[in-house]
């Protein structure tokens, strides 16, 4: 019985995953962009936005395996794999991730 308790309890550690959005051409933070996390097997956990200095960080997430995606509008979106949390290491500093400027060629109108 005791086993089972402590199995359970080390599965339910509650963990986070932390990061700093850039925009990558003018090097400055990033307020309102969306990073949602995923379970490895692509379920959706949850997500968030970025504060006023680019920061985001999300917590109660379970030990696991994750992967991210940063997105803005008019930003090409990034994806952060192999994320993990674990009763040894409940934070994960994703560091900066930095979006780029979606470009399009236009066609020329006749």
């Amino acid at each position: 019985m005791i086993i089972s308790i402590f199995t359970y309890a080390e599965n339910t550690l509650s963990g986070k995953i932390k990061g700093i959005i850039i925009d990558s051409e003018t090097n400055q933070p990033m307020e309102y962009a969306n990073i949602v996390i995923y379970n490895a097997d692509s379920t959706l956990v949850t997500g968030g936005i970025s504060n006023n200095t680019g920061q985001f960080e999300i917590k109660g997430l379970n030990t696991g395996d994750y992967y991210a995606i940063a997105n803005f509008i008019g930003y090409n979106k990034i994806t952060i794999n192999n994320i993990k949390i674990t009763s040894n290491n409940q934070t994960s500093d994703l560091g900066k991730i930095l979006l780029s400027v979606i470009t399009q060629q236009l066609n020329e109108v006749n």
